[in-house]
């Protein structure tokens, strides 16, 4: 007899079991860092059985938490897979295909999530932490004098845009502190300027 086959593959074979793999970086759980699904609760136990040796675990619902080693096992279906009786010794027996095996030895030794580890240190430092509330202190825009023009209402009616007016300005004196108006004995001098 033949054993099931223990992957899935869809869309006919779909996953049963799906287990979620993470470490404890800093006393917090790491994003999710290794994944794997099974179409057969037989072959979820026997990665379970590799991926624990014999370390003892804590459980937390649907997570197991490796004690020596502080890898954390998440799966949905755990119930099942701890409760399965083996129905064969050539189920009991099965290998574990050699590439999973070497991405448990990779995950228990830390070699495979060296890399997360370097990326979360690097996006610990784009996270910028500000010790204390600050509060956005805006100034007040200074009110235009009465009798001031403003560039917009002199470039009305004329070919010149009010923002290229307001840049050719820019270009040459410093923006007034209650924005682009002038008075009325600097006007032929400004039109001058913007050209209208």
């Amino acid at each position: 007899m033949s054993l099931p086959e223990p992957f899935p593959s869809a869309p006919n074979r779909k996953a049963v079991v799906h287990f979620y793999c993470s470490v404890l970086l800093r006393g917090e759980v790491a994003k999710r860092i290794y994944s794997i699904g099974f179409a057969n609760l037989y072959a979820a136990k026997r990665w379970l059985e590799h991926m624990m040796g014999d370390e003892t675990a804590a459980r937390t619902g649907p997570t197991l938490r490796l004690d020596s080693s502080g890898i954390h096992l998440r799966c949905y279906e755990l119930d099942k897979v701890l409760s399965y009786e083996y129905r064969s010794k050539e189920e009991e027996t099965w290998p574990l295909p050699d590439q999973e095996a070497r991405m448990i030895a990779r995950f228990r030794r830390g070699t495979w999530f060296s890399e997360a580890r370097d990326q979360l240190h690097e996006e610990e430092k784009l996270i910028i932490k500000p010790s204390k509330v600050s509060v956005k202190t805006t100034t007040k825009k200074a009110v235009m004098p009465d009798g001031y023009v403003k560039v917009a209402d002199l470039c009305k009616g004329t070919a010149v845009k009010p923002m290229n007016a307001r840049a050719l300005l820019r270009s040459i004196m410093a923006k007034p502190d209650y924005g682009w108006a002038f008075p009325q004995d600097r006007l032929p001098e400004i039109k001058k300027i913007i050209g209208v």
